[in-house]
């Protein structure tokens, strides 16, 4: 009997995790199956490696305790650890700073949130099919359909439910009753996510405030939502200015906002 493939992924952010479970469904209740690990952070990743070997391993970049760049510099160092998995970035940060530092890391592909759902499940497909190595050259590639696309197609769309729509098509390969079940999913996580926020906030953990507002670009960029996704783009380039000022200003419009949309807890609401 063939052995099923094992494919980690590894992200903070509880919505993101829903979404992958969303886009790879099809190929975990195929034939042949595939097994899906779903790590919260990077320790639990290292723990469940120690345990079973994957065949590939997709990781954020931006998490809490041992980042996503960590974890790939150890699977480098420690080849019996990764044994032999193909690394995959997914990452809504994947500017040039980013890919410098990726240099010399293995990685086989980058997927630069927000990524339509077929991207992800042609990525795993992809990376699961027996054969060698691909070249230097031909490591790193970012997946086709993935954000230069999606923002091309938002940067039109006249308000907040075209910009729904443009992730629907985009996103979701037009599947509506899927982009609404993720983000029915989303809905109650940014109670959540402005709780985590604000307690991060009061105690100036400005690294914590920084990932949450990373995390919240990627997935409101993938609800179609631009204006919030734009304002949590402003939020970190406010942390980074450390502006405190402007991190409050942009903050408490972002957070009014998710806190509303929460509030209305309804496939329609937007």
């Amino acid at each position: 009997m063939a052995r099923v493939a094992r494919v980690m992924v590894v992200e903070d952010d509880a919505a993101v995790r829903r979404l992958v479970e969303l886009a790879l469904e099809d190929l975990v209740l195929g034939q042949p199956p595939i097994e899906l690990l779903l790590c919260p952070d990077g320790a639990s990743a290292l723990q469940a490696l120690h345990e079973a070997p994957v065949q590939l391993l997709i990781t954020d970049l931006m998490m809490p305790g041992l980042s996503g760049y960590e974890l790939l510099e150890r699977l480098v160092r420690q080849p019996g650890l990764r044994q032999g998995a193909r690394l995959v970035v997914f990452s809504a940060g994947l500017d040039g700073e980013a890919r410098e530092r990726l240099q010399g890391l293995d990685v086989w592909r980058l997927l630069d949130k927000p990524v339509s759902l077929q991207a992800l499940e042609d990525c795993v497909r992809q990376a699961l099919q027996a054969g060698p190595a691909e070249s230097h050259e031909e490591r790193m590639l970012p997946a086709q359909g993935t954000a230069e696309a999606s923002k091309a197609a938002f940067d039109t769309a006249g308000g907040l439910a075209e910009g729904e729509q443009a992730a629907i098509e985009l996103q979701f390969g037009g599947d509506a009753e899927l982009f609404h079940e993720f983000r029915a999913s989303c809905l109650p996580q940014f109670v959540q996510d402005a709780q985590a926020l604000d307690a991060a906030l009061a105690r100036a953990d400005l690294p914590a405030v920084r990932r949450q507002a990373h995390s919240l670009k990627g997935v409101l960029a993938t609800l179609g939502w631009q204006r919030e996704a734009a304002q949590a783009r402003a939020l970190e380039a406010a942390l980074q200015q450390v502006d405190a000022e402007q991190v409050q200003t942009v903050w408490a419009a972002l957070r009014g906002t998710l806190l509303a949309r929460a509030a209305s807890a309804g496939p329609a609401a937007g």
